[in-house]
C-alpha cells in the first residue's frame, strides 16, 4: 500500500476478502441452491394456504347469504331451502365479504311482503255492525224508541 504523498496521510489498511475458490465455492453454491429450493417451497405452502383461506371466506360468506335468505323468508312466511339458492348469483348479495341484507329484503320483497310479527285479530273483541237488527231487541226496547 502506498502512502498519498503530499496529503500527509498515513495508508488505510484495507482487509482483503478471500474469494470462495475450489471447494468453498461449491459449497456456497450448494447452500444457495437449497436455501432457494426451501424459499420456493415456502412460498408454494403460503400460496396453498392464501387459496385454502380464500375458499374458507367464500363459504362462510355463502352461508352467511343463505342464512340471511333463510332469515328473510321467514318473516314472509316462505321456506326456502338450497336448492332454490343454488341457481342464484350469490355474489351479488356480497360486498368485501359482508352480506348486503338490504338487497336480499328487496329480493324476498318482491315475492311476499313481511308477515306482521303479531295477529291482527288479537284484544279488538268482536266485531259487528253498528245496526243492531230489530229482532235481536226485546220488544219493551223497541217500544221505547
Amino acid at each position: 500500500m502506498d502512502a498519498n504523498p503530499g496529503t500527509g496521510d498515513t495508508p488505510v489498511a484495507v482487509p482483503e476478502t478471500p474469494t470462495p475458490v475450489g471447494e468453498e465455492s461449491a459449497s456456497f453454491e450448494e447452500r444457495w441452491k437449497a436455501t432457494s429450493a426451501e424459499l420456493e417451497a415456502v412460498n408454494a405452502r403460503n400460496a396453498e394456504m392464501e387459496q385454502a383461506l380464500a375458499n374458507i371466506e367464500a363459504e362462510r360468506t355463502r352461508k352467511l347469504i343463505y342464512d340471511e335468505f333463510a332469515q328473510a323468508g321467514k318473516a314472509r312466511g316462505i321456506e326456502l331451502n338450497e336448492a332454490v339458492l343454488e341457481g342464484l348469483d350469490l355474489s351479488a348479495f356480497a360486498a368485501d365479504g359482508a352480506v348486503n341484507g338490504e338487497a336480499i329484503a328487496d329480493l324476498m320483497d318482491l315475492f311476499a311482503p313481511v308477515l306482521p310479527r303479531f295477529s291482527q285479530s288479537l284484544g279488538i273483541g268482536p266485531q259487528r255492525s253498528s245496526k243492531i237488527p230489530d229482532a235481536k231487541l226485546s220488544l219493551d226496547v223497541r217500544a221505547r224508541r
